[in-house]
């Protein structure tokens, strides 16, 4: 990707990044979950998803509520679980750290990201399985039980 668009798409990810990565971290945890809830789904289906989360807070900013959906019930799923992020970090975060328009811009990225895959990386789902290579499922934590029965000494 570096080779094909040079270093300025990465320095302005670099600088959302760095202002608060946990919110890319959720919403990449967030594709990675869908991906594997529903194995139909592909890189059209999140393009979509983040489409339609993308105009609906454009449209937020501007003091319109009204949130998109398409035909497509997977993208508006997407579309759902990444609005609901995104306005828990608005509740949670202080202006300078996490804004509207900064989600936007964040989301911005994503989709530029996805259109790279789209046009450059063979399967229509290899951004899905890029994704979640990043995030595998958390290992399910196995208690220890202590053996039961009785000791006579």
């Amino acid at each position: 990707r570096l080779h094909k668009e040079g270093t300025k798409s990465y320095i302005k990810r670099a600088e959302l990044y760095n202002k608060n990565p946990e919110i890319f971290a959720l919403i990449e945890i967030s594709i990675a979950n869908s991906f594997r809830a529903n194995k139909k789904l592909n890189n059209r289906d999140l393009l979509r998803g983040l489409e339609q989360a993308q105009k609906t807070v454009g449209t937020e900013i501007k003091g319109i509520y009204y949130e998109y959906e398409s035909e497509n019930s997977y993208s508006n799923e997407i579309s759902k679980n990444i609005l609901g992020i995104i306005r828990e970090a608005l509740n949670r975060y202080t202006q300078k750290q996490f804004s509207m328009e900064y989600s936007v811009d964040v989301l911005g990225e994503f989709i530029k990201e996805l259109n790279f895959y789209i046009d450059n990386e063979p399967g229509n789902q290899s951004y899905l399985k890029h994704i979640t290579r990043y995030h595998p499922e958390e290992e399910k934590k196995i208690e220890k039980t202590s053996p039961s029965g009785l000791i006579i000494t």
